[in-house]
């Protein structure tokens, strides 16, 4: 399966409805698919609620993932999906920062375009 953005659409069907789209970059997609993986495993096993995406984007440098109905245990693997964001570069997937450009980001050195 192609590691896009999108791609995530067709493997969490329920996750993400048809026609979903995602504003943010494509360096967050192993962070973002080991989040869904978890989120489905939470419902398919645990008897959690299916969580359902809202939004998903780049806020203020890291990933913000909205969700209507989601367990405590949900909502933690969404906080620290978000807390982890801050430390992959949201272009390439690399390790990263959160920097200051003009606006927040989370960059890898190679992608950092310093003010």
């Amino acid at each position: 399966m192609e590691k896009n953005l999108l791609s995530l659409v067709g493997k969490y069907p329920s996750i993400f409805p048809e026609g979903f789209y995602f504003e943010c970059q494509e360096g967050w997609y192993e962070l973002l698919d080991a989040l869904c993986d978890h989120l489905q495993v939470r419902t398919d096993h645990h008897g959690d609620p299916q969580v359902i995406a809202q939004q998903v984007k780049e806020k203020y440098g890291t990933l913000r993932f909205y969700v209507g109905v989601a367990s405590d245990e949900q909502l933690a693997l969404i906080d620290q999906a978000e807390e982890k964001s801050a430390r992959i570069c949201d272009v390439c997937g690399a390790q990263g920062a959160l920097r200051d450009g003009g606006w927040m980001m989370t960059r890898c050195d190679q992608h950092h375009v310093p003010r």
